[in-house]
């Protein structure tokens, strides 16, 4: 056996311990961009476990601990959804401009940072930072066979290519997001065990790029909710058609760029499969 689990721990596990460590002494309050690094790692080491339950089992521990990750990742979703929508929508501004609907912009941007969710603060986030700490030093502490990294990623890997298929035909917000969390677990397990596989790099390089392109089309689809919600509470002064049609337009072009990269991604995975 060798601890194909090293790298992976200094990079997940570890990692998101050591952010831990930070949010928990925080007392001023999280940043948008230090919330994103600790759900970014929290994303990673959920993709770690599953290499390990694959070495496991769905364990009792196991199941406990992804459960507190998700109730971290919860928690600390709020504030970050916001100011990603309030960031989607100036983009939206500068690409297509227009009169009314940038009058919707400037509307809801004040009102969505007037309504920004708050972090919650560090001593009530401390239980379930405390069930995260005790639940994951079972699994730092393990040596996985140099196989079963591998053999995940065998099974993971058409499954993600057949998820964007049916993704891709179907064009639903909900199928697209359950694909990029496959995309998005599969690029941080391959990185995890880059030295294992041929054209890693150039697999991650890929997979990230696709990940990328469908969280701005989550962007969108969490964006055109928010707006239509808006609308639907009478919350806005102005008809929202003209700002429901730019994010139209822009999503139908990203998924135009998705289409393309899920080609690249799988034509690859024939290749890897052929030599790994």
């Amino acid at each position: 056996m060798i601890a194909a689990g090293n790298d992976s721990r200094e990079h997940a596990a570890n990692r998101l311990l050591g952010l831990l460590d930070v949010l928990a002494a925080n007392r001023s309050g999280l940043s948008a961009e230090e919330i994103h690094r600790v759900r970014v790692a929290i994303k990673q080491t959920r993709a770690w476990l599953k290499l390990c339950r694959a070495h496991t089992g769905k364990t009792a521990d196991y199941q406990q601990v992804v459960k507190s990750l998700g109730s971290l990742s919860h928690a600390l979703s709020g504030q970050r959804d916001q100011y990603v929508a309030c960031q989607t929508l100036r983009r939206l501004g500068r690409k297509y401009p227009g009169k009314k609907a940038q009058q919707l912009i400037d509307a809801l941007s004040q009102q969505w940072v007037s309504m920004q969710t708050p972090v919650p603060d560090a001593a009530s986030l401390q239980p379930v930072i405390e069930q995260i700490r005790r639940g994951l030093l079972p699994f730092t502490l393990l040596l996985l066979p140099c196989d079963t990294p591998v053999r995940v990623l065998r099974r993971a890997y058409p499954k993600m290519c057949q998820a964007g298929q049916a993704a891709l035909a179907s064009e639903a917000c909900g199928e697209l997001h359950a694909w990029r969390k496959r995309v998005k677990t599969l690029g941080y397990q391959v990185a995890m065990v880059e030295s294992s596989l041929p054209h890693a790099k150039k697999l991650i390089k890929l997979l990230n790029k696709l990940g990328n392109r469908l969280g701005e089309i989550h962007d969108l689809c969490f964006l055109q909710e928010m707006v239509e919600e808006a609308g639907a509470q009478g919350r806005l002064a102005l008809e929202p058609a003209p700002l429901l049609k730019r994010i139209h337009r822009e999503c139908r072009r990203l998924i135009a760029s998705a289409r393309k990269q899920h080609a690249r991604v799988c034509l690859l995975h024939t290749q890897w499969f052929a030599e790994a």
